[in-house]
């Protein structure tokens, strides 16, 4: 049953009525894991089958090192993702208008079919602390201690950093020196450097 996932939860109820819109904020803000198996059953009937889905379009993305067997990112053995993979899925989630309007909210309103407002809190740090942050997720798991993929907008270059297996304040720091690096030294500017160019 969704509402006995466990972790971090916003205890939804079978029966409970909510748009797919507003799940998005409890998943994306929260870390909601109950949420997670209930858009994951909406979606592809089973957590098995949603799993599937997402390996597969990870695949479609480029990202060849990548399995997932859930939807919440809770550890198991099979389930896994590089760095590498995570930018490559959060370049193409960021290329969504939606989602990039809820990972980019730094407050929402959750409307429990029960107990009335309940305020969340993104998890994202950078939100507020370093110029141009437009997202994205923070993670935890046990094996993977902190996880976070951050993005940074300045003018019309948006980069995207992952890390993973840090700790805090590593998963702030280690961020905004890599976005920072990547506003700073654009793909022309390496490249010119590379070849020995000015």
């Amino acid at each position: 049953m969704d509402s006995k996932v466990g972790e971090s939860s916003l205890e939804i109820k079978p029966g409970q009525l909510y748009t797919r819109r507003q799940m998005l904020y409890g998943l994306m803000l929260k870390s909601a894991n109950d949420v997670a198996h209930a858009l994951g059953r909406d979606n592809a009937g089973s957590i098995e089958s949603f799993a599937e889905k997402m390996t597969r379009r990870a695949k479609e993305l480029g990202a060849t090192n990548t399995s997932f067997r859930n939807p919440n990112g809770l550890h198991d053995p099979n389930h896994y993702i590089s760095p590498r993979d995570m930018a490559l899925i959060a370049r193409a989630a960021m290329q969504q208008p939606y989602f990039r309007q809820v990972v980019s909210t730094r407050d929402y309103n959750w409307i429990a079919a029960d107990t009335g407002p309940r305020p969340l809190t993104n998890h994202n740090r950078l939100l507020g602390k370093f110029p141009g942050c437009t997202g994205v997720k923070t993670g935890y798991t046990i094996p993977a201690q902190q996880v976070l993929v951050s993005a940074a907008l300045r003018g019309n270059r948006e980069v995207i950093a992952v890390v993973m297996h840090t700790n805090r304040p590593g998963i702030w720091d280690d961020s905004m020196l890599l976005l920072s690096y990547g506003l700073d030294h654009p793909p022309e500017s390496l490249a010119a450097k590379a070849s020995g160019g000015n």
